[in-house]
């Protein structure tokens, strides 16, 4: 059921923002939704911005089902949704207003995080949001979090990866560097036939 609510929003969210070019969920599956006990959602990337604007839209619509801990929890989502848009909205190099903006929807969606702790079904307590934390507080001398800790070329693993095997392990670092930079210009090369 929740599949196919997840892609029947996915093409409404598409009729009403047809330029915002969300990353569909590859599949939804029991696995990735963790056990009762242990509920855990694992999704990488891109794919995760799509899912929270789910989340925060369901969390609305079924608050009445989540009982108290349902308004918080949508407004705890509200926070990560603004505070993505204040990355995505600027460049490299964040104005001092937009890292007050970091740090405001942060302690924000925290301190609804930890006011309704004692009555969530699930711990909240993940060593994702001590990253965060040191996320926003870096972007004062390294700029903008989206270009510096989100996995920009998070795409180019499997190209890193396959690199890795074959790398001579006495030269070991070298060996990377040189067949990733060949490996990258042909990846360029290739991409650049596909669009044209």
């Amino acid at each position: 059921m929740l599949r196919g609510d997840l892609w029947a929003w996915y093409k409404e969210r598409h009729e009403k923002f047809p330029t915002e070019n969300l990353t569909k969920l590859a599949e939804l599956t029991h696995k990735m939704l963790g056990t009762p006990e242990a509920p855990l959602l694992k999704t990488k990337a891109a794919e995760t911005w799509g899912l929270v604007h789910f989340c925060v839209d369901k969390t609305l619509e079924h608050s009445h089902a989540l009982g108290r801990a349902g308004p918080p929890l949508h407004e705890a989502g509200k926070c990560i949704v603004e505070h993505i848009q204040v990355m995505k909205n600027h460049g490299c190099r964040l104005p001092a207003s937009a890292i007050q903006s970091l740090y405001d929807t942060l302690k924000r969606h925290l301190l609804i995080l930890i006011d309704i702790a004692g009555y969530l079904p699930f711990g909240w307590e993940l060593p994702k949001h001590h990253l965060w934390i040191h996320m926003v507080h870096r972007a004062i001398k390294t700029g903008n979090p989206k270009l510096v800790d989100n996995f920009l070329n998070e795409s180019l693993n499997k190209l890193l990866k396959s690199t890795c095997r074959y790398a001579s392990q006495i030269t070991f670092e070298r060996s990377v560097l040189c067949k990733m930079k060949g490996a990258m210009r042909s990846l360029e090369k290739k991409r650049k036939r596909e669009s044209d």
